[in-house]
Parts: C-alpha cells; structure tokens; sequence
C-alpha cells in the first residue's frame, strides 16, 4: 500500500519554517533531526537528509529516482533517529534504503543506498519487511504519542503484533520485555493469554526454562479452557525436556500425562504424545516409547498429523522397536524417517538405530552401510553416549562381517586416548577380544581402569577376570590364576560382583586338588 502522508510524531507546536528541511539537534548518537515540510517529493526529500547529515546518496536506478519524485509527502515530527526517517521516507514511497558505512579516500563515511523495496516471495525480503513492520509499530507506540485516543485504542494489538515480530527476527530480549509489558498493564485483557503464551516462547528460546516455566503454568492456572492453554502444555512439556534432567524427565511424563483426556479434542494431542514418547527415550524406556507411539496412531489418523509430526513419530516409533526388540519393524519405520528427513538433526542416531535393527536381523552388509553412513554425521550426535553407541555399531558389523583386526584396532586407539571416559567402551573391547579369543589383549585392556573407581569399572575388572581364566585353563597356567585374581578382586567395589570373582577363584582351586582354598573362596574367604 502507498502512503502519501508520514507522520512519526505528533509536535504540541508547528515548527517555524526553516531554510532547509531538516533540523539538526544533538551529536553523536544523540543526533536528531525534525522537519516540518508539505509537501516534498520521496527523492527530495531523502536528497535533503542526505545532505543535512553528511552522507553521499546512491538511487539505485534513475527509474526508481523517478518514481520517488512523483511521491508527494507531508513531513511533520521532532526530535527522530535520521536513519529511521530514512527507512520511513523509503517505506512510504515503496522503496527501500540501505547504508555503507565503509570509508573511502577522499569521500565521506556514509553511503546512502536508494533501493527496490524487499519482495515478500523470499526470506530477506520477507525479514526486511518484518523489520519494516517493526519501525513502524515502534513508532506508533513512542512515547509523544502516548496521550493520542487512537493509540490508546489500537495500542494492545500493535504491541502483540510487535512482539511476534520480534520473536520471528530473533529479537528475544526485545520480545520478552513487549509481552512482559502487554501482561502487567491489563491482566483481564483479552489479548493476555496469547501473551502470555508468547512470553513463555520467548523465555523458553532464550533457555531461561524456569521463567518459562513458571509462565506456562501461570497460563494453564488462570486460563485452562482457551485454545492458548493447549499450547502452553506443549511448550511446557518442551520446556521439561530441554533441561535434560532425569527428573524433569520423569515430570514431563507425569504432567503431559495428566493432559491427554483434557485435550483429547484438539489439534495439540499429537504433540502432547510425541513429547511423552520422547520423554521416555530420554529415559531409556523403548518400551513404554513404543507403547506410547501405538497408543497415538490409535488416537489419531495420519491425515491429522503435519509432515513434522510424522517424522517425529517414524523415529520414535523406530527407537522403541529397536529397543523392544521387534528389529523388523524398527527397521521399517527408521527407513521411512531417513527418507523424509534429508536435514534433521536425528539421521546420525537413526542410522545407529537402523544399523542395530540390521545386525538383529543378520543383513550385515546393510548394517554396514548404516554404520558409515552414521560415521558421516558423528559430528552432529549430541552426546558422548551417542557416539559410543556408534563405536559400538562400527565395531559389531566389522566383526559381523569378519574383519576382527581392523574392530579391534579401531577401539583399541579409541579407548586408549581416555581410558577414563571410555569406561563402557573398554568392557564392550574386552568382552568381544575374550570371545575372540584374544585374552592376552583383554587383560591388557582391563588394566586401563585399574585405579579407576566406578561401577563400570568394576565390570571392566571382573571381564579382565574372566579372561584370565579362560587363558589359564586354554594355555595350561592355571596355577597363577588365584593369585592374579585374588588381587583383582581386591578392587572391587561391588559385592555381587565380588563373590563371582571368589567363585571362580574356588573353580580353580578344585580343579587344582586344594579343597580347603576352595571351600575358602566359595565363602568368600580370599587367600
């Protein structure tokens, strides 16, 4: 739309003409400029300025030069930012401006670019146009103008408006301060709710999750019948996730739960038992995930699902069947996933998935295939158990496929590098070396956690134990054993596990011919 009139604020008394356009007050950052002009051409106009300021003006074509001239404005306001008179002079002629702040030898610092204005078919244009939209609501809402019953009347929506775009450009803080304010003024308005709503948006992709929080739950308490409040238990179960707290987790199931029979009847379910589903990967439950996915599609058809929601659930419903052992029809959905979502985030952890689901059902060269592929995206896994899962992955199929050397020298650099950290991954190497019948590199493996104490720790010395004893009883030694064992034993932690170590500890010392060490061990007597 053309406007022929621009208008930022309203003066208490005409300003007395002058012999330019433009009045110049303040410096710096401070600088200011007021007019009082009707009318004067777009081109004009921004010549003028140009002038008053100092800076060089650039149209980006004659045609355009031409067309702004024969865009009459009235100029009436005090006291504004003269880069956003610019922008506005622009937006009221259908045009644009951009500015070059670069210095050039010998020519001034500015360059005032006169351009065509954005095109809403592409995003910059769309986001400049957002921006557009921006100066102009903050400029309705200056404070000159505050008293006017026209501002007054319409302000509540022009800040709503305000605040979404803000929220769209990534302006968060700008956001948050615009629907903390729409709140606090008028807390019966009906506009509140979506405010509310909006602010808990902004919080929460701030990650200030516990004022998010506590403004979601504010929404559901004063307003629980209101489409509003559908969406808020959504953001709040997205809120309860991202904090990436085995609690949360376990509260994120309880309250989304307590919402299903509620919003039975709105758009919002799906996601309420998506976010369920999800709560329970975290929690390392495939089971109740799988469970969770099976209750939504009998809940609802595939045509009440968006293209995101599908692809939410194919992974979840991928993960919990691996998990639960049902490898075909994991497969089945993790193929469908990979295929719909060339570019999200997941494929890593899908691939990982999918390639398990393969090993469980012997296509070893396809779980192959899925390993690298995952190997392809490792930066994008968000966790160190997600790449650990891969090592596991690329380590199982080459074993799979019988390239045992190349399995086992990968993981033992890997471990190797950080012993500490890759606890898991040295009981997996020792595990597959012993079945490989690699005892001696078991034990040396083991001995990387030696002094280390942990649970995990613990395992990795009972597994270095256990290959001690197949190598004693394969090679002949099993005289030393007691004594190596007795040591290792020594160190561990865990009583359960302890008292396997004293059985085979008691195992040995019968098959030497000492019933009394054995009956010893077998009580847990040591020596």
């Amino acid at each position: 739309m053309r406007l022929s009139v621009l208008i930022l604020a309203l003066a208490g008394v005409p300003l007395a003409a002058q012999d330019g356009v433009f009045r110049l007050e303040g410096a710096g950052a401070a600088l200011r400029v007021s007019a009082d002009r009707n009318p004067i051409a777009a081109d004009e106009a921004l010549r003028a300025l140009a002038q008053a300021m100092g800076w060089r003006v650039h149209f980006e074509s004659e045609r355009l030069a031409t067309q702004l001239s024969y865009n009459p404005l009235d100029l009436s306001f005090e006291r504004q930012d003269p880069r956003v008179i610019a922008h506005l002079i622009a937006t009221a002629s259908d045009a644009d401006v951009a500015f070059d702040d670069r210095t050039a030898e010998g020519q001034g610092s500015t360059v005032l670019h006169v351009i065509s204005p954005p095109s809403p078919a592409t995003e910059p244009g769309r986001r400049r146009l957002r921006q557009w939209a921006m100066t102009w609501y903050t400029s309705f809402l200056a404070k000159d103008l505050a008293a006017e019953p026209l501002v007054r009347e319409e302000a509540v929506a022009v800040r709503m408006n305000l605040g979404q775009l803000m929220l769209q450009l990534g302006e968060l803080e700008g956001a948050v301060k615009v629907f903390q304010d729409l709140v606090e003024h008028d807390k019966a308005h009906p506009y509140v709710p979506r405010a509310l709503l909006r602010l808990a948006q902004a919080h929460f992709e701030l990650q200030q999750y516990r004022e998010a929080e506590t403004v979601a739950r504010e929404l559901a308490r004063l307003h629980p019948n209101l489409p509003e409040t559908a969406a808020g238990v959504v953001l709040m179960g997205r809120v309860l996730l991202a904090q990436r707290r085995q609690d949360r987790y376990d509260e994120a199931v309880k309250f989304l739960e307590a919402y299903l029979l509620p919003l039975s009847g709105t758009p919002e379910l799906v996601d309420v038992f998506l976010l369920i589903g999800d709560a329970h990967r975290m929690r390392k439950r495939p089971d109740r995930t799988l469970a969770t996915m099976e209750q939504l599609v009998r809940t609802r058809s595939w045509q009440e699902m968006s293209e995101r929601q599908v692809v939410d659930y194919l992974f979840l419903r991928g993960y919990g069947a691996e998990g639960d052992g049902r490898h075909a029809e994991g497969a089945e959905a993790l193929e469908l996933f990979v295929g719909l979502a060339p570019d999200d985030p997941r494929r890593a952890a899908a691939f990982v998935l999918l390639g398990r689901c393969y090993l469980g059902l012997s296509r070893y060269l396809e779980a192959r295939a899925a390993a690298l592929e995952a190997k392809g995206l490792a930066s994008t896994l968000a966790d160190e158990d997600s790449r650990q899962e891969l090592r596991f992955l690329d380590a199982n199929t080459l074993l799979a496929l019988g390239e045992r050397d190349k399995a086992f020298e990968d993981l033992e650099i890997v471990v190797r590098k950080d012993p500490e950290q890759k606890q898991e991954q040295i009981l997996f190497l020792i595990e597959q070396l012993t079945r490989a019948g690699f005892y001696q590199r078991a034990i040396s493996a083991a001995e990387l956690l030696r002094d280390v104490r942990s649970p995990v720790a613990d395992r990795v010395r009972v597994a270095g134990v256990a290959a001690r004893l197949r190598q004693a009883r394969q090679s002949g030694g099993l005289e030393a054993f007691p004594a190596q064992a007795i040591d290792v034993a020594g160190r561990i932690a865990d009583s359960d596990l302890q008292s396997q170590v004293a059985r085979w500890i008691g195992e040995a010392y019968e098959e030497l011919n000492d019933p009394q060490r054995a009956a010893d061990a077998y009580r847990g007597i040591l020596r």
